[in-house]
């Protein structure tokens, strides 16, 4: 089955540019078309965790996946490290929440409470794991 336009333009990924502030008085150029170049260092990644940190200048985003652990203790490698400016992490933000909102009115509610996307049959089992308390070494 072939996609309509309309579709194409959603399922496209949105890109937002950092750009430099114009200078006072220049207009802001519309409609710039962003041209990428050879990216022979550029590595995919794919990442379950994240952390942010910011300071007076600048944000600092950090990237990794969860790799082990336990309910009170996870260990987690961090594989990238970004810092934006302020208004780089605005627009990031916008262009984030477009990006979700559009892939919410195609499938639904992204639930971010793992308790609520759990079937009932999991539910039942980890309750009755709970009830049974903590699992005792054989002797």
């Amino acid at each position: 089955m072939e996609m309509s336009d309309e579709e194409r333009k959603q399922d496209q990924a949105t890109t937002v540019q950092a750009e430099p502030p114009a200078p006072q008085g220049a207009a802001q150029p519309e409609g710039v078309r962003l041209e990428r170049v050879a990216e022979p260092n550029l590595t995919d990644r794919y990442a379950n965790f994240f952390t942010v940190m910011g300071t007076n200048e600048e944000i600092a985003l950090e990237f990794g996946n969860l790799i082990g652990g336990d309910r009170r203790r996870q260990r987690v490698q961090v594989n990238a490290r970004i810092y934006v400016s302020y208004y780089t992490a605005k627009r990031m933000l916008a262009a984030l929440h477009r990006t979700v909102q559009q892939y919410e009115q195609r499938f639904g509610s992204v639930e971010l409470n793992i308790e609520n996307r759990l079937l009932p049959s999991a539910r039942a089992a980890i309750a009755q794991a709970q009830a049974q308390g903590p699992a005792r070494p054989a002797q």
